[in-house]
Formats: structure tokens, C-alpha cells, sequence
């Protein structure tokens, strides 16, 4: 089965092609260039590298927030954009789970938290075990200090992961794990994550953003 994934839910932009139950190509741009710009450029290059088309694509699967407003927008636009003529499935998936999933292999609690501004992060509570996860709870946005608070209820050391690592850090005291990761999400993880999911596949036009809160425009 190919997959082909995008992520631009955070800072950087990256695309993957998942086949034969391995990630086949990877890349990314992390230079502040606006997500249309970047996307475009990955996705040329992918096709152009492994020599596929669109239509050769099983399914598509996107990180499909929450995260960057604008970043979502635009990857559900693209991914849109490129299942419609073929009619290929979409998978969504969340970027916090996208986050968490580099940590999938280390046993313990894994808390994703995403920078949603304002004093509030985006965030999701995880058990890593036996290279799985499993949601202890579903995304949400939050203020700092009441996820964290969450993150402590655990009774263990968790690791944080995600953009809002060193926000989230100080809030926690005690319980923040040494395998912490505040690396940047990849399409890697969005092309496993949908891999491991096929049942989240749905027709392109269903496919929508999680935004979890208003954008600042809205408010």
C-alpha cells in the first residue's frame, strides 16, 4: 500500500511516501517560507524522485490539526486537491498524535502539547507501550497551567513532545521524563500513524480541519 503524507500543522513542512510498510522517501523544509510555497516544492520533488504520479497513490493521509490555522488550511487544500480526481481515500490525522508517535517505543506516559498562543497550548495525553499508543485523553486546547496540571494528575514522569515543550516545561515540575523530545512533527509519522489506522480513511470532501478554537480573526 502507498501512502503519500503531508505535515504542516507546525513550523516546519514536510512530505512522505509510505510503501510496503516502510517510509520510502522523506523531505522536509523548516525555513519559514509560507506553507504554499514549501508543500508545492516537497511534493514535486517526492513525485519526481520516486517517479509516481497522483494516481498511483493507495491513499493520502494529513495531519489535519490542531496546529497553525493557516498551515492546516493549506494541507487539507493540497491533499484535497490531489485524492479528488482519482477518487482516493483521505486519512486524517491528529498532529498531536503526530507528535507523540517518535516516542511510541518508549514506555511511560507521552504528553503532546502544541504552542496555540495566548497562554494556552493544544494538548493530548498518551501511554506509550510496546511500540503503541494508546489516548488517555482526547485533544484539547488549554490553558498552560491546567494541562499541566493534567500532565501531573499521572503520578509519573511524562515526556513532553511537540512545539510547546519549554512552555509547558516549567509548569511541571518533577514530572517531566529525560526522554523528552521537542523535536519538529514530520510526515513520517502522520504516513505510520496512517498506516497502523486504515479505518480513518474517508472520501476527500469529508475531510476537514480541527481547529479546537477560534482563530484570532474569528475572536
Amino acid at each position: 500500500m502507498r501512502i503519500l503524507a503531508i505535515e504542516s500543522s507546525a513550523a516546519a513542512a514536510s512530505a512522505a511516501l509510505w510503501e510496503d510498510g516502510k517510509i520510502k522517501y522523506e523531505a522536509m523544509i523548516n525555513n519559514g517560507e509560507r506553507h504554499s510555497r514549501t508543500l508545492c516544492a516537497l511534493l514535486a520533488s517526492l513525485f519526481d524522485h520516486t517517479g509516481l504520479s497522483a494516481g498511483e497513490i493507495d491513499a493520502f493521509a494529513v495531519s489535519a490539526g490542531p496546529g497553525s490555522f493557516t498551515g492546516v488550511r493549506i494541507g487539507i487544500s493540497i491533499l484535497k486537491g490531489l485524492a479528488f480526481e482519482n477518487g482516493q481515500k483521505c486519512i486524517p490525522v491528529s498532529s498531536l498524535l503526530c507528535a507523540a508517535w517518535p516516542l511510541r517505543n518508549r514506555d511511560g506516559i507521552v504528553c503532546a502539547a502544541m504552542d496555540a498562543r495566548v497562554g494556552r497550548v493544544y494538548g493530548a495525553v498518551f501511554r506509550a507501550k510496546d511500540g503503541k499508543l494508546t489516548r488517555l485523553t482526547e485533544d484539547q486546547a488549554l490553558p498552560v497551567q491546567e494541562f499541566a496540571a493534567l500532565v501531573r494528575e499521572y503520578g509519573e514522569p511524562a515526556a513532553l513532545c511537540g512545539d510547546a515543550v519549554e512552555i509547558l516545561r516549567p509548569y511541571c515540575g518533577d514530572m517531566v521524563s529525560p526522554l523528552t523530545d521537542p523535536g519538529v512533527l514530520r510526515a513520517s509519522s502522520v504516513a505510520a500513524a496512517a498506516a497502523e489506522h486504515p479505518e480513518w480513511a474517508v472520501p476527500s470532501e469529508n475531510i476537514a480541519p480541527v481547529y479546537l478554537s477560534l482563530s484570532r480573526a474569528e475572536k
